[in-house]
């Protein structure tokens, strides 16, 4: 089977964030299998080779202006993103129908983010795949008009028309496919649940087990409201004030914070007291190696997000490396941590229950161990590489058959 998956961030030269993590593992697991796997992706700059193979998986980058210099001009920099999306979207399908022409594919696999999928036509592959990752319709509600660089309007419509034109409908748990058959009048049974692909044998607990006298509780993710960072800046005092010997690692790319400043400024100011006394360390954005080091130096892992998260990238790699998660109920989490199983749910918005959940896991080692061990367990039998792409094949094989 030919599978040409389509999205424009695919790593390492176009971002490693979870849309792109997912087509990556799913990628390589199917050619692993013995399946022919095309990637067609964004070119960010001409440094970058147009065609590659890495992996026996064929990576193809396509070069699109870039809009994002023009958000500032009045009224029209508004749409600055949804001119980006449509000519990514016309340069991608060209590449494809090319692609097409010179090996048949039998399945394309689009993201519904960004509606990259709208000038597909039948002479860009035999069947139509899209999987619901979160659509800019769904993340525009979680977002407040100062922190919305774009209108979201336009750019809605397209991806709710590329995700009723798809023949196949993925999504990374039930929750998101109620949000997205509602938004686009579809029946919830259109939708295969498959939860997102990890490398779990990358993504793993550190041996020998860690033990912690001083409990580490790890945050990653952007800093922005959204992602629940000013939640956790108010439950840190409590903490600290119940857990004297706690400390805080907090990683991530800095975001604005309207009207004026950034989110780690913010931080450094509201938190200084604890920054100072080494409670606190902002260490900013970092390599993965890096990333799995801080996950095998750490206690806890804490996602008080109030964005809407379809899976949690950030849950299943902490649930791979063993580790309970104190996360927000919202989205698709409860279904990642199964229901509780492997983690502690809490309110979002509300820094109280946040900074109990805390208090409590780092006052219960084995409480830790268990919510950790469970964790794990769950990482390696339903979101392992192997394993999501095994069901994503049995799919393609029915929608082929038929």
């Amino acid at each position: 089977m030919h599978i040409a998956l389509v999205n424009q961030w695919y790593p390492p030269e176009s971002g490693s964030g979870g849309v792109a993590m997912h087509n990556y593992y799913l990628a390589n697991a199917c050619s692993q299998l013995g399946h022919r796997v095309s990637i067609i992706a964004r070119r960010p700059s001409r440094d970058v080779s147009a065609r590659s193979r890495a992996g026996g998986v064929s990576v193809l980058r396509v070069s699109t202006p870039n809009f994002y210099h023009y958000r500032r001009v009045p009224l029209a920099g508004r749409h600055h993103r949804v001119l980006a999306a449509l000519t990514c979207s016309w340069q991608v399908c060209r590449t494809l129908a090319s692609l097409h022409r010179e090996e048949p594919v039998d399945v394309v696999e689009f993201t519904d983010v960004n509606a990259e999928g709208l000038f597909w036509r039948q002479g860009c592959g035999r069947t139509l795949a899209v999987r619901c990752q979160t659509p800019a319709f769904v993340l525009a509600q979680y977002y407040t008009a100062a922190e919305l660089a774009y209108d979201p309007t336009l750019l809605g419509r397209a991806e709710r028309q590329v995700i009723r034109r798809a023949e196949i409908l993925f999504a990374p748990s039930r929750d998101m496919a109620a949000v997205i058959s509602t938004a686009c009048q579809l029946a919830p049974d259109r939708f295969h649940v498959i939860p997102n692909a990890l490398d779990t044998q990358l993504f793993s607990p550190r041996v020998p087990e860690r033990e912690s006298r001083e409990p580490t509780i790890l945050f990653v993710g952007r800093l922005e409201r959204a992602k629940g960072i000013e939640v956790l800046a108010q439950a840190i005092p409590q903490v600290c004030q119940q857990v004297p010997s706690v400390r805080f690692v907090i990683i991530g790319t800095d975001r604005p914070r309207p009207p004026n400043g950034s989110h780690r400024q913010f931080l450094e100011q509201s938190l200084a007291e604890y920054v100072a006394s080494g409670h606190v360390e902002l260490r900013g954005a970092i390599s993965q190696p890096e990333l799995i080091h801080a996950y095998h130096t750490a206690d806890i892992g804490v996602v008080p997000s109030l964005l809407y998260e379809s899976f949690s990238y950030t849950c299943a790699q902490t649930m791979a490396c063993g580790l309970p998660v104190v996360a927000s109920r919202i989205g698709g989490i409860p279904e990642t941590l199964a229901e509780g199983e492997c983690g502690v749910l809490v309110a979002p918005g509300s820094p109280r229950d946040l900074s109990e959940a805390l208090i409590y896991l780092c006052h219960d080692p084995d409480k830790r161990r268990a919510l950790g061990a469970a964790g794990r367990q769950r990482a390696v039998t339903a979101f392992s590489s192997e394993t999501v792409a095994r069901r994503n094949l049995e799919v393609y094989e029915q929608a082929l058959a038929s």
